[in-house]
């Protein structure tokens, strides 16, 4: 899965964030995502954003989105 990318389908908020990592929710549930595991064309990437969340997909099958 190497560079494949997988694009959260609920809407996200990201609320908090740190230099390596954004807490966003996700249906009711917060997640840390680190900022590494982001795609670049993804509208969340730090406090205070929402919209589309693109990730590397072996993060989201880590984490249940998959």
């Amino acid at each position: 899965m190497y560079g494949e990318t997988f694009e959260v389908t609920e809407q996200v908020a990201c609320t908090k964030d740190t230099d390596k990592a954004i807490l966003v929710s996700v249906n009711g549930k917060d997640c840390w995502v680190p900022k590494s595991q982001i795609d670049d064309s993804s509208e969340c990437y730090q406090a205070g954003t929402d919209g589309t969340l693109i990730v590397t997909a072996w993060f989201a099958k880590k984490v249940g989105w998959i």
